[in-house]
């Protein structure tokens, strides 16, 4: 157990820093390093010491204090005084008037000590009892709002992204809220037709989580941990209306924690026989809800401790079998984009339905289908249903495996990888791709530029400066935007969009094959529609514009100059 110095304040007094500490401004905090205590302060009237150097704290233990008369909530009251360690373990400085006070000392998103009433006394040494604090494991999280101590300007452009929404709990039987959508008022008499064990919800109160919420839809989780399954249960913000979400189904459980949560475990007998906030239906537990900062740089007590870079995963890997095979199942350990944005190469917990190979903990289906010496790399197939290419499946999309013959791996030749497998090639991890006008954020994507008409062109040309649409032999092409063919709406999260003419059905979600096969007898997706073939057909690149019903018809066509002045052959 650490203990908390003891410490004394002065009433009325106003008290000078001892050490420079994280200003939380995100860049002055101090240099990287192991933590050096400092000499023994001199010790006068009024002044605020640490006389416990040999053991210093981390930045994220603080003390509050609290008028003692009529505090009832355990929560952090508006009025509290937070009197904060600085990263050589001594304290910030505060007045502190006489009177009757309660402390609170917390380790930010963990621990909460009391004490009180404590009196402190005008125009003398007051001295503090000691509090006690578990040394928090390397691995450990230290939450978003820990790491907001003193990266504040990432975590506010962060908190304006989709990601630390994926889960969102209800609290004092109201709805989350959201940057830039704002779930209806009477959202939960519009859930009906439900299926759940526990009936309809008649107000939040029969609410503790939302799925989602931001900008595309919601799904609910009831009082026992199920997602709300049935007729009118799924929220989509487009057009403001509900839809069926496992209509046929009962008492869903939530197990999406992999991907919705920081810090999941799995409910296992042996390793996590927990269900979170003791709800029967999530099947496993969290560190935090939704996708925050230690999803990806993993879990951050080592770097809080010696705040050097090197004790925090700055670019994720992602995480091993072996990660997730061991005792903690990866608990504390960084996820890749490609964690998650995968579908068929999603490396799951076995649950009650098993493994094909019974001595896997975690699988995936690309385990199952390629080859024994299959390297840590992942991704698969990219999944498909009704027609639309499943969200969530960006890594799988670049990866390009053939679904007729997926053992033979990635159709992407190393340097279609290399660059556009990492996503931070065109990617900014922390902010968003919408809603830049309202939040003044960079956007998302590094290669929009501004244009009105071409916003992403310029960025596509730093590379590809010999696929210019200037070089088209057609006059309307010289105006197109890379993406509009390279990049359609293949792809669906809530809305699907009904053909026009002769063109597609196209979703909400911008595809990543980006690789245009324009063969006549290329199809979108396997017979049954399971999986989308590695490459955008036809119908997408060019339907979405050629749907008249003399549209031009690649099948009657003679070849064709594209942005590279080079024929094309039918």
């Amino acid at each position: 157990m650490r203990r908390l110095p003891v410490v004394a304040f002065a009433a009325l007094a106003v008290f000078s820093l001892l050490a420079a500490g994280c200003s939380g401004g995100g860049g002055s905090c101090p240099p990287s390093g192991p933590i050096v205590p400092p000499p023994p302060p001199t010790v006068t009237e009024g002044s605020v010491i640490n006389t416990d150097n040999d053991d210093p704290l981390d930045t994220f233990v603080q003390l509050y204090f609290y008028p003692y008369s009529g505090l009832t909530t355990l929560e952090i009251p508006e009025n509290g005084i937070k009197v904060a360690v600085d990263s050589n373990g001594n304290y910030d400085t505060r007045s502190i008037g006489a009177g009757q006070w309660l402390v609170r000392g917390f380790r930010v998103g963990y621990e909460q000590f009391d004490d009180g009433p404590f009196t402190i006394i005008k125009n003398q040494t007051n001295v503090l009892p000691e509090f006690a604090f578990s040394p928090l494991p390397p691995f450990e999280y230290v939450t978003s709002m820990g790491c907001a101590e003193c990266h504040a300007d990432e975590y506010a452009i962060f908190r304006r992204s989709g990601h630390p929404y994926k889960i969102n709990k209800v609290v004092n039987n109201q709805a989350p809220t959201y940057p830039f959508t704002v779930l209806p008022v009477d959202m939960i008499s519009r859930i009906n037709g439900v299926n759940n064990t526990e009936g309809e919800p008649v107000d939040w109160s029969d609410v503790t989580y939302v799925i989602g919420g931001y900008h595309w839809k919601a799904r609910f989780i009831d009082n026992s941990g199920y997602i709300f399954t049935g007729s009118e249960v799924q929220y989509n913000y487009e057009t403001d209306g509900m839809v069926s979400y496992h209509p046929g189904d009962t008492d869903v459980v939530f197990n999406c924690g992999n991907c919705h949560t920081t810090g999941w475990r799995h409910k296992d007998a042996e390793l996590n026989d927990n269900n979170q906030d003791g709800l029967e239906g999530i099947v496993g537990t969290w560190s935090e809800p939704g996708i925050q900062c230690e999803a990806c740089h993993g879990g951050g007590a080592l770097h809080a401790q010696t705040m050097d870079s090197a004790d925090i995963t700055l670019i994720a890997s992602g995480r091993t079998t072996g990660d997730l095979q061991g005792p903690l199942m990866g608990y504390g350990q960084a996820q890749a984009c490609k964690d998650c944005h995968t579908r068929d190469g999603e490396k799951d917990w076995r649950g009650e339905s098993g493994t094909p190979d019974g001595e896997l903990n975690f699988f995936s289906n690309y385990q199952i289908w390629a080859a024994d010496d299959s390297p840590e790399e992942w991704g698969g197939r990219v999944a498909a249903s009704g027609g639309f290419i499943k969200h969530h499946e960006q890594y799988d999309e670049i990866l390009g495996i053939d679904p007729d013959d997926p053992s033979i791996g990635s159709t992407r030749s190393g340097g279609f990888m290399g660059t556009h497998g990492n996503c931070r090639t065109c990617h900014r991890t922390h902010e968003t791709t919408l809603n830049q006008a309202e939040s003044g954020d960079a956007p998302g994507v590094k290669l929009w530029d501004g244009d009105a008409d071409q916003p992403y062109k310029a960025g596509c040309m730093q590379c590809h400066a010999d696929y210019d649409p200037q070089l088209s032999g057609s006059g309307s092409m010289k105006g197109f935007d890379c993406v509009q063919c390279h990049m359609p709406n293949l792809a669906k999260s809530a809305v699907g969009h009904d053909p026009v003419g002769t063109g597609p059905a196209l979703g909400d979600i911008a595809t990543h094959l980006f690789r245009i096969d324009l063969s006549v007898e290329a199809d979108q997706f396997t017979e049954g529609g399971s999986f989308s073939y590695p490459q955008v057909t036809y119908a997408y690149a060019c339907r979405q514009c050629h749907n008249g019903v003399d549209a031009f018809d690649r099948a009657n066509s003679g070849g064709y100059t594209f942005h590279k002045n080079l024929l094309e052959d039918s």
